[in-house]
């Protein structure tokens, strides 16, 4: 992105379906850099295609903007390295393992092809992330407004840092720091900075959202992050089971409903009451939303709850950042 409209960004090093990802589970340690007692009340805040909730409030004070820092160049594969700064001035450097909500259907993201962390996820409204590459990210402070991040080429992004850092057993919560810089980022990483990838015969849509967007967004590779149990056996011929996500552009909208993909749909809106309702043809069908799902080949069977856990990612053309919307209502259009 070279201006404030957010256009000509890089694209993320793989393709979507590299791109949604999980995390193990870790411990839940306190650190002491961080008080809990200095997290900000929480806001709606957004970027520059989402206005600020005008019942906004906030008690922190502002912090010290941080230099744009310059980082060291790591080795293959290693994780990033940022430093925190509490509300309090101490400092802290952080090798970040992971980044993590303690929900499997975001955190799960975060580990296609165990490259973990891909992503830094801001908060830009309620349910709504922006998940943006570390390759990509170089600091982010506290303001009355909530946390502006700035990305590799200057341009500044507004939002709420919810989501933790995960280094070992220790937990730092993002929502709780006055500010945070890159200081270690992998050799791998460093050439996908400014790549502008291809976008030539793209599939475009509109993304709405009510009360949250000033416009919609033009997105592409539209796909649904869906949680089910999986269903294995092991070697004592026993089965056994757990939760997984796993991502598809297949579904029905009820159960007499015939087999539809997520880009053969003229629109696609999810309502305020949980239903999806779909346009094809010229002809609209609303019920409740049911995947279908595929599943490794280690993966005996799976099983989707009748109402199932799950959200919408898409690819935000103008920068080829990544956007995932999870239990807010929006409309998916095709352009």
């Amino acid at each position: 992105m070279k201006s404030n409209s957010l256009s000509s960004r890089m694209i993320s090093a793989g393709l979507l379906l590299l791109l949604i990802l999980g995390c193990n589970s870790a411990g839940l340690a306190t650190p002491t850099p961080i008080p809990p007692t200095a997290t900000p009340s929480p806001t709606s805040t957004s970027t520059p295609t989402l206005p600020p909730t005008a019942t906004s409030t906030s008690t922190s004070t502002p912090v010290p903007i941080p230099p744009m820092p310059t980082f060291q160049v790591l080795g293959e594969y290693e994780h990033p390295v940022v430093e925190i700064t509490d509300l309090a001035g101490n400092r802290k450097t952080v090798h970040v393992d992971r980044v993590e909500s303690g929900e499997l259907l975001l955190d799960k993201r975060f580990n296609l092809l165990e490259t973990i962390p891909d992503y830094l996820p801001l908060q830009i409204g309620e349910g709504v992330y922006l998940l943006i590459p570390w390759q990509d990210f170089r600091r982010a402070y506290l303001t009355d407004e909530g946390y502006v991040l700035t990305l590799a080429n200057g341009q500044d992004l507004k939002g709420q840092l919810v989501f933790d850092l995960i280094e070992g057993d220790q937990r730092y919560s993002l929502g709780s720091i006055a500010s945070m810089t890159l200081t270690g980022l992998s050799s791998t990483d460093v050439p996908f900075i400014n790549d502008s990838g291809s976008k030539a015969n793209t599939e475009l849509f509109s993304l709405a959202i009510p009360n949250a967007t000033d416009e919609p967004f033009v997105v592409a590779y539209p796909n649904f992050v869906v949680e089910y149990t999986a269903y294995v056996y092991n070697q004592s011929g026993g089965r056994t089971h757990y939760q997984e996500v796993g991502f598809t552009d297949l579904f029905y909208v009820g159960y007499d409903d015939i087999i539809r993909k997520i880009t053969s749909q003229e629109g696609i809106s999810l309502n305020s009451d949980g239903q999806l309702t779909v346009k094809a043809d010229g002809t609209e069908a609303t019920g409740n939303f049911r995947p279908i799902m595929s599943a490794p080949y280690y993966i005996q069977s799976v099983h989707v709850d009748a109402k199932p856990n799950w959200c919408l990612l898409v690819r935000w053309y103008q920068t080829s950042m990544l956007i995932l919307i999870k239990d807010t209502p929006r409309t998916l259009t095709r352009r």
